[in-house]
């Protein structure tokens, strides 16, 4: 297998911009320490630097999956995974502002909950042709289901 410097520079490209964009929501995450630091917060809370570890590493590999429906847009059954996948990443960006931002738990939860459903039905759906996005997603997909816990106590426990 011989080295495709333009792949990789394609992938990394994917990789810089959902970086960047993670970036950029963990700057509200940090204007709003105060507030989530005076919350009640489930006994599971991670301390803060594991949020961004697996932020960063999750972003990684949402950047490929999304690198990989991009390039195979053209295929019939990929198009209404790349549009599921596409809302989906939309949701989780906006899910940043309206819970730290806005403080909008309840809101919040909801949209964590409606990402789990996509996903599940993402990885379900890409299980017979795309196995590899259905593998790579896993970790997400627990993750929200983990992050969905952990919302839904600052919202019962809060409001």
């Amino acid at each position: 297998m011989i080295f495709d410097r333009k792949k990789a520079l394609y992938n990394f490209a994917w990789i810089i911009s959902f970086q960047c964009i993670g970036f950029c929501l963990g700057q509200i995450t940090k204007t709003n320490m105060d507030w989530y630091n005076s919350i009640v917060k489930s006994s599971l809370t991670p301390p803060g630097f594991v949020f961004s570890v697996t932020w960063t590493v999750l972003y990684i590999i949402l950047a490929l999956v999304g690198k990989f429906l991009w390039d195979k847009k053209q295929e019939k059954q990929v198009k209404p995974l790349l549009t599921l996948f596409l809302i989906q990443m939309i949701l989780n960006w906006i899910w940043t502002p309206i819970f730290f931002a806005m403080h909008m738990t309840g809101l919040s939860s909801l949209i964590i909950l409606i990402m789990i459903i996509i996903n599940g039905y993402i990885m379900v759906n890409s299980l017979n042709k795309y196995q590899r996005i259905t593998y790579a997603m896993i970790p997400y997909f627990l993750w929200l289901i983990f992050a969905t816990y952990l919302n839904l106590v600052i919202w019962f426990e809060n409001y």
